[in-house]
């Protein structure tokens, strides 16, 4: 650990502080004191405005907010020059930047020491380790960020604290192993009072007691934390305190923890390897791939590089060695994305983070929605992991910022047709065109010709022609190998002529278009048109079974024309363990493949293409919904499907909530090229169908943007079947949020819609959501007259899905009223409806509801074998909110039976499965039930008679 604590200019631990080369500088106006937090917490990072504002202001803002922090950042200019840091904020589009020396910070440098401390520990020098948190701590000079108030800047605030309470417990537990146990009684008795509900510090206290000849006290200490732990959290202490309790009683002399650990894993995380092969004609960049490894070897964090340079200079070559070079440095794993950013859609932050949390190990339903609350998980998942991160073809730094891991471990490098200057702290690497030696080089390793075969000068001419660009060279190179007759020769006199060069190869920014001229002529037709045809698709990658709908082809002579692609290099692949492979169309090589197509294909084909992928997604969504629902209530279009062959829906429906999963993403996608093609029939099918999809996984967003869109094509068409299903799904959209005043606005605009199109079904479905909240409401009457009218019209359209359904709710009403013998003939009445129907959903919901009465009836092993069933049965789907239901259900049974330990274990486990994309409802119910299992209370707990 080197660098002087003297060297720190501006002090965030205790209360916020400006020193300058002549000592203070004041930052008196609370404004700009808040301000200048927010840039400092975040320092070499963007903070946008907005976040300022949410800083000062909290939830009411002044019109003049944004002009009132342009002027604080202006005076925290001049505050920051008298303190000898001119320049230290920038402005960026978003926001600004606190450009600052991590050696001037001191939450920085308390996390470097406290770093540096850990791997004193880990290489068994634990003075030194001492050493370097006692200097840590000597950098708190009070309450961090004392005097600044708000709920963001006090969230900071606590953060820091605990960081503060960590270093301390680790730096007590290298002294107690070092023997300090006289030394440290004194110390931990303050802290323990200060913060009786830690348990390692009064684990330290007992050890310390005991350790200085002093059992009884020690253990005096244990009873009385026994006492306040039942008495303020309803908890019995930690195994931890327990065991040291035990040994103390036993008179043992076994110290635990005997050293702090470095990092505490309680599962095996995933360990992502999603970097693309490497390029075996790699060459010419010898100083700089070794200057690109230095820099993400060297100490720092976070370590970013950024590759920048024009299209076709060979930025992701060097970006793919460079990290396959050092893969062993960063044995957790390697994150690759392609962002997109030279392309007229450039892919988001929150999309590409979603993927890395998914390889991270996190499952999809509980990835939370917005970029800042993925961002955030994706900083906790990798904060004391050695990840190295490559993000390939970036627009701007807006879009790279949330995707760069800022543990001390982890690298990134980002390539950039420009030079991202505002990533702060990035080391910058610009790629000019190959010399002609490494040209010469790189042009005969792609050709693969004998020695002798072509005559020096032409190919010295060749790699002129090529303006020394990687890929025109790679191009050339690939001819030669596919024409093993031509001589070079010929090759340089089809570039020879300056109107041909300039078409394949060198046409001023767009030089790359010009090779991949020349490597579409290489290419088959069937392969040609698969590349123009594929230009159609505007996403990042496509699975393998979207070839053939799209071209129109048999799915294996649609696969060889994609190979023919890949083999060409135009396209990339992807797998994934849970996908067919996947094809990718990049940038500028799409851009020339749209180019193609419009001249070559016309409009009329491209829109029949399209067509036929929409009309293939729309089968096969609807099929997934009928293997996972069975015919769940759903009110389908008159849309045309194109059928795919059995084997191959087969692998890909499976698993159902597998295929939404990987193509989530298209079925957003496919609802916005329906509206384009003006397919608004199949528009608001496509939507609806994939909506039951999107529950099950929680993707709210998902679900309200395709009914958005929908609504859009449908209102544009005066589809009014149409928009009354949308209205009702964006009804029941409302009532999973809990959001009722919306839920029940949009659920009666459906009934009134279905009532005056005289559809009986679709008013029967409004009726049952519009039941739903007159329960909540507490209107039980009006409850059952709706659902008593809904099951009329049910059972004549032969719904039994949507039957049991209601049945199920109207058992929910009497129950609720302890008319359990009417509840259970109701539920009995729902079984039999759906009685040799393939609905698993349905089932459970039927079985969740006679869990509930055989609870309210005191038969409880009943109840329990209910949501047992329930539990086998979703969690065969893989859903994990309905998981959340059948665990509050055995949770609720074990606090009937007063099992308080039991309830309040199923109850946690049902909250984290309820997590960020559960429904309201079940999220508030379990946590509320937790908090009454935390106060403690003589028999039977109220809750458990819900």
């Amino acid at each position: 650990m080197t660098g002087a604590d003297s060297d720190i200019r501006l002090r965030l631990l205790g209360p916020l502080e400006v020193t300058g080369p002549a000592g203070p500088v004041p930052v008196v106006a609370p404004r700009r004191r808040a301000i200048l937090a927010m840039l400092l917490l975040r320092a070499r990072y963007v903070v946008p405005v907005d976040r300022l504002i949410d800083a000062v202001w909290s939830e009411a803002p002044p019109a003049t907010a944004k002009a009132q922090v342009q002027i604080c950042i202006s005076a925290l200019r001049r505050v920051l020059e008298e303190a000898g840091l001119p320049g230290a904020i920038k402005t960026h589009s978003s926001g600004y930047i606190a450009d600052v020396s991590d050696d001037h910070l001191d939450v920085r440098v308390f996390e470097r020491l406290c770093h540096a401390a850990d791997e004193a520990v880990a290489g068994q020098d634990p003075a030194l380790a001492a050493t370097l948190l006692q200097r840590g701590l000597a950098l708190f000079r009070g309450v961090p960020l004392d005097g600044l108030t708000g709920a963001v800047l006090e969230s900071a605030a606590a953060h820091l604290a605990e960081q503060q309470l960590g270093a301390t417990e680790k730096l007590i537990d290298i002294r107690l192993a070092a023997g300090e146990h006289r030394e440290l009684v004194g110390e931990l008795t303050g802290l323990v009072a200060v913060h009786p509900l830690r348990e390692r510090f009064r684990g330290q206290l007992m050890r310390a007691l005991a350790g200085s000849g002093r059992p009884a006290e020690a253990l005096e200490v244990y009873r009385c934390g026994h006492r306040l732990s039942v008495d303020e959290l309803g908890l019995e202490p930690g195994p931890e305190l327990q065991h040291l309790h035990r040994n103390i009683l036993e008179g043992s002399q076994e110290d635990r923890p005997a050293a702090p650990a470095v990092l505490t894993v309680t599962e095996e995380p995933a360990t992502p390897r999603q970097l693309p092969l490497d390029d075996p004609h790699f060459s010419g960049r010898r100083p700089e791939l070794e200057r690109l490894c230095a820099l993400l070897s060297s100490a720092g964090t976070p370590r970013v590089a950024v590759i920048s340079g024009r299209a076709g200079v060979g930025k992701s070559a060097l970006a793919v060695r460079a990290a396959h070079d050092l893969a062993d440095a960063y044995p957790d794993g390697q994150l690759y994305a392609t962002l997109d950013g030279s392309s007229a859609h450039p892919a988001s932050a929150a999309t590409v983070l979603d993927r890395f949390l998914q390889a991270l190990g996190v499952p999809g339903p509980e990835i939370p929605s917005g970029t800042d609350a993925r961002a955030a998980m994706y900083r906790s998942r990798t904060a004391d992991r050695r990840i190295l991160v490559v993000l390939d073809d970036a627009g701007n730094e807006e879009q790279v910022q949330p995707l760069i891991s800022t543990g001390p471990h982890s690298a990134t490098v980002v390539t950039s047709r420009s030079r991202l200057t505002l990533l702060g702290g990035a080391a910058q690497l610009d790629l000019a065109p190959l010399d002609p030696a490494a040209g010469l080089e790189l042009l005969r390793k792609v050709a693969g010709r004998k020695p002798g075969r072509d005559r020096p000068a032409d190919l010295t001419r060749l790699v002129e022609l090529c303006d020394g660009l990687p890929l025109a060279l790679r191009i050339a190179g690939a001819r030669l190998a596919a024409r093993p007759h031509w001589p070079a020769a010929d090759l340089v006199s089809r570039m020879a002529n300056d109107d041909r060069r300039l078409d394949e190869l060198a046409h001023g920014g767009l030089a790359v278009r010009s090779g991949l001229e020349t490597s579409y002529e290489l290419l088959a037709e069937p392969a040609r048109h698969a590349f123009r045809l594929l230009s159609g698709v505007r996403m990042t990658e496509i699975a393998s079974w979207s070839a053939a709908p799209l071209l129109g082809l048999d799915p294996l002579d649609a696969e060889d024309a994609v190979e023919a692609l890949v083999d060409a290099q135009l396209v990339g692949t992807h797998a994934t363990p849970t996908s067919l492979v996947r094809y990718r169309l990049h940038g500028l090589t799409a851009d020339y493949a749209r180019e193609l197509a419009h001249v070559e294909d016309g409009a009329a084909e491209r829109s029949a293409s399209m067509r036929r992928l929409l009309s293939a997604t729309m089968f096969l969504g609807q099929e997934a919904h009928r293997r996972q629902y069975g015919d769940l209530s759903l009110i389908h279009g008159t849309a045309k499907r194109r059928t795919l062959p059995a084997p191959l829906v087969d692998r890909l429906l499976d698993q159902p909530m597998r295929w939404l999963q990987d193509e989530r993403h298209l079925l957003v996608a496919a609802v916005r090229w329906a509206q384009a093609e003006g397919l608004d029939e199949l528009c608001w099918d496509l939507a609806v169908t994939a909506a039951t999809l999107f529950e099950w996984g929680g993707f709210f967003d998902d679900w309200q943007l395709t009914h958005d869109i929908s609504l859009d094509a449908v209102r544009a068409a005066g589809n009014q079947r149409g928009e009354a299903m949308l209205t009702h799904s964006i009804g029941a959209l409302y009532l999973r949020q809990d959001r009722r005043a919306e839920a029940h606005s949009k659920i009666i605009d459906a009934v009134r819609r279905f009532k005056q199109l005289g559809d009986d079904h679709g008013r029967a479905l409004a009726l049952r959501n519009l039941a739903l909240l007159d329960r909540m409401a507490g209107d039980r009457g009006s409850a059952m007259r709706h659902n008593e009218s809904a099951l009329t019209a049910l059972r004549v359209a032969g719904d039994r899905a949507a039957e049991a359904d209601v049945l199920t709710n109207m058992a929910q009403l009497n129950i609720d009223v302890s008319q359990n013998a009417e509840a259970e003939q109701l539920i009995k009445a729902a079984l039999g409806a759906i009685r040799g129907l393939d609905s698993t959903r349905v089932h459970a919901q039927v079985m969740y509801r006679y869990g509930e009465l055989c609870r309210r009836q005191g038969r409880l092993d009943d109840a329990d074998r209910a949501f047992e069933d329930v539990l086998t049965t979703v969690r065969g789907d893989g859903d994990q909110n309905g998981e959340a239901y059948a665990l509050y259900g055995l949770g609720l049974n074990e606090l009937r039976r007063d099992h308080r330990h039991a309830a309040e274990t199923l109850l946690r486990r049902a909250s984290t499965l309820a997590g960020p994309r559960g429904t309201r409802r079940i999220e508030a119910r379990i946590n509320s039930t937790l908090e009454t299992v935390s106060r403690p209370a003589p028999g039977r707990m109220a809750a458990s008679r819900k």
